[in-house]
């Protein structure tokens, strides 16, 4: 799914994943239902424990990353660690990281990542911060949808059908659905319903 709105995004994560060499997490699009997508390249066993345990409502870095916007160490976030999810972690040999929040249209997208041997270097963590940036900046982009595609969209998500579109908007019904199958495409919708509910999750449709 984020290959379709984030340019180059395997080369994007294998890049992290150089730096990164104990593991990632990418949380995108969180809200209060839950990440709109949900990456971890952990080991089954740590994510198990992680979920079954629910650690992530006690983790101190996703407590920061809630409450900040910004890049910190996992060694420097200043919350106490009071259900010891650090040293559960250290268990699997996940020792060191850093945590990246960014506000994107309302919502937090995160990037954990870890190492096994040493704290990141203020030069990784800077890299890092730069290539979240790039990566998270896709979403405001619209996914590259044009005004007519977003025009379709809203008013599919207003009820109207492709009749009335195409008359409202002096366009061809053939034309109306050429730009819904364009905008399916570039948010790798299954139908142009899940076209229009992705748009609205990531706030594509907006008014103003």
């Amino acid at each position: 799914m984020l290959s379709s709105i984030i340019p180059n995004f395997d080369n994007e994560l294998k890049s992290i994943e150089e730096i990164a060499n104990k593991g990632i997490v990418i949380a995108w699009n969180t809200g209060y239902s839950g990440a709109e997508y949900l990456l971890s390249t952990y080991s089954e066993k740590w994510k198990e424990e992680y979920h079954s345990k629910s650690l992530q409502f006690v983790d101190p870095t996703v407590w920061w990353a809630i409450r900040n916007t910004g890049q910190c160490r996992w060694s420097e976030t200043g919350y106490i660690d009071i259900s010891r999810v650090f040293k559960k972690a250290r268990r699997y040999d996940i020792n060191y990281g850093a945590i990246f929040s960014r506000l994107k249209n309302g919502k937090k997208s995160i990037l954990s990542v870890s190492r096994h041997d040493r704290e990141l270097t203020d030069n990784e963590i800077m890299l890092l911060t730069a290539q979240w940036d790039r990566m998270t900046n896709a979403l405001i982009a619209n996914a590259n949808l044009s005004t007519g595609e977003l025009e379709v969209l809203k008013m599919l998500r207003d009820g109207y059908n492709y009749p009335e579109i195409s008359y409202a908007l002096e366009v061809s019904v053939s034309g109306i659905k050429k730009r819904v199958a364009k905008s399916m495409h570039k948010l790798n919708a299954k139908t142009p319903t899940h076209a229009v509910s992705i748009a609205i999750v990531r706030s594509y449709l907006n008014d103003g």
